[in-house]
């Protein structure tokens, strides 16, 4: 992981500052799927405050206290010289100090520059947006050249998830971006489709991921543009598990972005962060079960369209209490209740 940066690459796009922050991304995530506190404390965090640690040195401090980034890059994008407070540093480095609060806090390590990184995330910019175009690939540089590659300046929105999809004027915002976005590649396919998935929008997810699979994906499962590689073929695989399982933000969602015409669909443990393995039936376009294997006995928080007031959730053939909790998402149903290592608690339809 040793790669020296020099300031000077920002004048040909190259000063690549957060692509650790966003590496250790699925590192924090693996380790939120297996409930593994241990490497989350005693690997993934020093790495992670090292990595946040660079934005310290290279940040710009203002006279009221507010913090902004310097030119940096924003990955692929045909212009030299993106600017400063490009939309893909300012979403790693968001995402990066909210891990750490959230690790510090979880773990109670209490590590001295909590404080810090509170005060940094608190003081950083907004992500740069334009009423016109969406959001910007930095402050000074517009999104204009909409067959981009990358989708390195809509993170905010995928992987990140860090937009609301509830609240108006956020949803306006990304859906135009998404929309001005015109990726050609199949990599940006494979992100377009999990943004359109995030949304809820199965059908034009699929539609994106239906044009990956005829157009780039090669019969021996890899992938070519300058040359073959493994890299889009992961990512599509990861798109492909967001239309049968979402588990971002503070809940799971259970066919969330799962296209109308797959009617009768099935999935067997698939993980999910809290360390569960989680299962689901879907029938005639309505999913018909859940089941959920908690290997930690965390607290377990379902999103489904099965409606709260007309399901039983069981466990060893005996009802476990539930919370039903507001869910602004359409008519989807929002239930939470506590788990038990090593046992299986089934969601369904009441008899």
């Amino acid at each position: 992981l040793y790669n020296p940066l020099h300031p000077a690459l920002a004048a040909s796009n190259q000063y690549e500052v957060g692509d650790l922050c966003w590496t250790l991304f699925y590192w924090y995530r693996q380790c939120l799927a297996y409930g593994d506190d241990e490497a989350m404390r005693e690997r993934l965090f020093p790495l992670l405050k090292s990595a946040v640690n660079l934005f310290f040195h290279i940040r710009i401090t203002h006279p009221d206290g507010t913090y902004s980034l310097p030119a940096t890059a924003s990955p692929e994008y045909p212009v030299s010289a993106v600017g400063p407070d490009t939309n893909y540093d300012l979403a790693n480095l968001r995402q990066a100090l909210a891990e750490l609060i959230e690790i510090d806090t979880k773990l109670g390590i209490n590590d001295p520059m909590l404080p810090q990184w509170k005060d940094f995330l608190a003081n950083m910019p907004d992500f740069q947006y334009d009423e016109s175009t969406g959001f910007k690939v930095s402050r000074t540089v517009e999104f204009l050249e909409t067959n981009h590659r990358h989708y390195s300046h809509l993170f905010m929105i995928y992987p990140y998830h860090m937009l609301n999809w509830n609240d108006a004027s956020e949803r306006a915002k990304a859906e135009l971006s998404i929309a001005r976005w015109q990726g050609d590649q199949g990599y940006s396919r494979t992100g377009k489709a999990a943004m359109l998935a995030s949304e809820g929008l199965g059908d034009s997810a699929l539609e994106q991921f239906e044009v990956l699979m005829n157009d780039f994906l090669k019969p021996n499962t890899l992938y070519a543009e300058s040359g073959p590689v493994i890299e889009t073929p992961l990512a599509g695989i990861s798109t492909l598990h967001e239309f049968y399982l979402q588990d971002w933000g503070d809940r799971i969602r259970v066919f969330h972005g799962c296209p109308s015409k797959w009617q009768d669909v099935s999935f067997r443990n698939m993980r999910a962060a809290g360390a569960f393995l989680v299962a689901a039936d879907r029938r005639n376009g309505r999913t018909t079960r859940i089941e959920i294997f908690s290997e930690k006995g965390n607290t377990c928080r379902i999103q489904t369209d099965l409606p709260s007031d007309g399901i039983a959730v069981l466990r060893n053939g005996r009802k476990v209490d539930f919370k039903v909790l507001p869910c602004p998402e359409g008519a989807a149903s929002l239930i939470e209740f506590e788990t038990e290592a090593g046992t299986t608690t089934s969601i369904a339809p009441a008899e």
